[in-house]
């Protein structure tokens, strides 16, 4: 799980410090950008989570969630996140805009 590994970041990093052959480990940029990775998909997991639980969906709630996740995005667009983030993160608004899997919503 991603989440946990860098919630255990520091730990596992200290960890690794004590061998006496550590293994090579993610360097700082690396640790960074997994951080914000979480940060901008933990939205789409929790969309997921929504729509996988619920036993029956409407449209009307798939619309909430997808302007929702749309309106998300936009805010996240506005921080400062790594290039190789914000790569990801207009990858994931371009595949909402319309005429895309998204149509009009």
């Amino acid at each position: 799980c991603w989440v946990c590994l860098v919630v255990l970041g520091d730990a596992i990093r200290a960890t690794l410090g004590l061998l006496d052959n550590p293994q090579q480990t993610f360097i700082a940029d690396e640790w960074k950008i997994a951080k914000e990775v979480i940060q901008v998909l933990r939205p789409f997991k929790e969309a997921t989570k929504a729509v996988s639980d619920s036993k029956y969906m409407t449209a009307s709630v798939i619309i909430v969630i997808v302007q929702d996740l749309k309106n998300v995005c936009e805010q996240m667009a506005k921080k400062n996140f790594t290039t190789e983030v914000i790569t990801v993160l207009e990858k994931l608004t371009s595949g909402m805009q319309y005429g895309n899997r998204w149509g009009s919503i």
